[in-house]
């Protein structure tokens, strides 16, 4: 049998199952390393399992995207350093008001290349979708971080990574599963697909 052929859309996630169990939102009766397919929304996600296909639909524990941050830290899953780090923000995903980031860029065409609002961004993700996109694969999002500032051509921009679905970032990918997005002076945005039925 031929292996399949590495799919660069996708992040690896190799901590996906670390976060959820962190949260307590793992099925105690399945085994983790059978874990697949996986799309997610702010209500849960579907556990799916091969070679067997069975599916079930898991439901997040009552907690906000900030306190799974917060545990994900305490776990280690995420670095501790990433708590509310002024080097990394996150788009908000609900359209409520963030921080006021017009100060950080100068020109018009970026915001919109970039898919920002004036209005963009918190220290922690705003959805626990968003929050298990990031969490399940530090390694790799620091990675594309420091790929990004390099292009920037300093070590200290600020990132503003959004979360979007894989389909919509077939251009600009970094070998890591992450894309570019736009990049000035001091701040570059990231996109990270969102996890998705389409993932490996």
């Amino acid at each position: 049998m031929r292996p399949k052929a590495p799919r660069l859309l996708y992040p690896a996630r190799p901590r996906l199952v670390d976060a959820l169990a962190t949260i307590d939102a793992l099925p105690k009766d399945e085994q983790a390393e059978l874990f697949r397919c996986r799309p997610f929304d702010a209500r849960g996600y579907v556990w799916s399992t091969e070679p067997a296909g069975r599916t079930r639909w898991v439901p997040f524990p009552a907690l906000s995207p900030g306190e799974a941050w917060d545990a994900f830290a305490a776990r280690g899953v995420i670095p501790s350093a990433w708590l509310d780090a002024d080097a990394r923000w996150f788009h908000r995903a609900d359209g409520e008001p963030g921080v006021d980031h017009r100060r950080w860029w100068s020109a018009t065409p970026f915001v919109a290349q970039a898919g920002l609002s004036p209005w963009v961004a918190e220290r922690r993700p705003t959805s626990l979708p968003d929050a298990f996109a990031l969490a399940s694969d530090p390694e790799g999002v620091e990675a594309a971080e420091a790929f990004a500032r390099a292009a920037c051509g300093t070590s200290t921009a600020r990132v503003i990574w959004r979360i979007l679905p894989g389909e919509r970032l077939r251009e600009a990918l970094l070998a890591t599963g992450y894309a570019l997005l736009a990049a000035e002076r001091d701040v570059v945005v990231l996109a990270c697909p969102s996890i998705e039925w389409t993932d490996p």
